[in-house]
């Protein structure tokens, strides 16, 4: 496996200071967003290299960046030491889309061709040695080639079926999209528990494993809600998830920010079954990986809508709807412009059937479509599953829940559990 040093995507962490409130949420958040930010070991990124005079190998590769990568196979370490001498081409396989990048390098190192067939881009560098040819593929790629590594990231997003900012049911935009969908849904169903004049809390962890194609991994998520009453027909949404993601041995992590403003459009009262609500949304997330050089930050604008209809006492059928665009956020780390060009546009359909089993439990089934308005890798994809709640003393319920998220060779099954306070 070639290992080499490379520098960290999201290294400074950030310091928050919490509102009054709101402490024992952000507070526990924070922890572990710190716990999490730590390194695995491994690699990410499969390289096919062949040479006319040596049999070919498919080694992987790991780095934050694509200078590490192609520093990388410029030094030919560890796995490709066999290649030493030898003129190689190297194809890399970006995030699971082949030919991303070609790179052929002569026999002693000291000069090199870039080629980027999703691009057109195609460069020879030429260097005295070694370590001088990675220094001007280096400043090259931070500076006049800049544009050239975005317009990348953007083709690959679109065509990956696990792209880390856009394009995939485990990308940026999808997360922040099932965000804001689940903060307004949550809130607009449990009104009956959020009587009164105090905010109310839920706190949710869960664990997934997911594949896509010939990779896979597993999930760890932790989010904190917030729900302010206004009024007596609008309320104050807050959601705050991080995420942990594996993907083969490298590793991706994600902090968001979701903001909603709820106002009801008809209440239900004794004799009515009929219920409705709008809520325009906003949010912002930020990634980092390591080993896969990917991440970086994105806004997004939108709103939903919610209906529900409550055929009798124990039964609710609730659907809702929300359109949210998204732009990059222009962020540069270490020369590098981080994902900037994604544009992008989710709806989404749900549909949740609520049935109170007992005076303090409840079933709750579930089914979300999805679907990218833009180009993506997977432009489709589904998820359903259930979730029972307990009523607890004081106001306070728990829940366990399990949904399954599909879509063409993306899989993820996910376990979460809830405690709202």
């Amino acid at each position: 496996m070639i290992k080499w040093k490379a520098s960290k995507l999201w290294s400074k962490r950030l310091k928050i200071t919490p509102a009054s409130g709101f402490r024992e949420l952000t507070t526990l958040v924070s922890v572990l967003a710190l716990m999490l930010l730590g390194e695995l070991e491994g690699s990410g990124i499969k390289v096919n290299v062949s040479s006319q005079s040596l049999p070919g190998a498919v080694v992987t590769v790991g780095s934050d960046d694509l200078v590490g990568i192609i520093n990388g196979l410029i030094e030919r370490e560890n796995e490709l030491s066999k290649f030493e001498n030898v003129a190689i081409s190297a194809n890399v396989q970006y995030l699971g889309v082949s030919d991303s990048i070609i790179i052929d390098i002569a026999p002693n190192g000291r000069s090199a061709e870039i080629y980027v067939p999703l691009t057109g881009l195609r460069k020879r560098f030429e260097g005295g040695s070694v370590s001088k040819l990675q220094t001007m593929v280096e400043d090259y790629l931070k500076n006049e080639g800049s544009a050239e590594v975005a317009r990348l990231r953007k083709e690959v997003n679109r065509r990956s079926q696990y792209g880390i900012t856009d394009g995939s049911p485990s990308s940026s935009t999808a997360l922040l999209a099932g965000t804001l969908l689940k903060m307004s849904g949550d809130a607009f169903r449990n009104q009956d528990a959020m009587q009164g004049d105090g905010p109310r809390s839920q706190i949710d962890f869960e664990y997934a494993d997911w594949s896509a194609s010939d990779v896979g991994g597993e999930v760890f998520f932790l989010r904190a809600r917030r729900w302010w009453k206004v009024s007596d027909r609008s309320r104050l949404l807050v959601s705050l998830p991080i995420e942990y993601r594996t993907l083969g041995a490298a590793t991706i992590y994600s902090g968001s920010l979701g903001l909603g403003y709820q106002f009801d459009l008809k209440q239900r009262l004794e004799e009515q079954r009929w219920r409705a609500s709008v809520t325009p949304v906003g949010g912002a997330i930020f990634r980092g990986s390591e080993k896969l050089g990917a991440g970086g930050g994105l806004m997004s604008f939108g709103g939903n809508a919610h209906v529900a209809f409550k055929a009798n006492a124990c039964n609710e059928l609730s659907l809702g709807l929300q359109a949210v665009v998204y732009d990059g956020i222009p962020i540069r780390y270490e020369g590098f412009d981080l994902d900037s060009e994604v544009e992008q546009t989710i709806a989404q359909a749900s549909l949740t059937w609520d049935c109170q089993i007992s005076s303090d439990l409840q079933l709750r089934t579930f089914l979300t479509g999805t679907d990218f308005l833009e180009d993506a890798g997977v432009s489709q994809f589904g998820s359903c599953g259930f979730s029972l709640q307990k009523r607890l003393p004081e106001g306070s319920e728990a829940a366990i829940s399990v949904s399954l998220q599909k879509g063409e060779t993306f899989e993820e099954v996910s376990y979460r559990v809830s405690y709202f306070w």
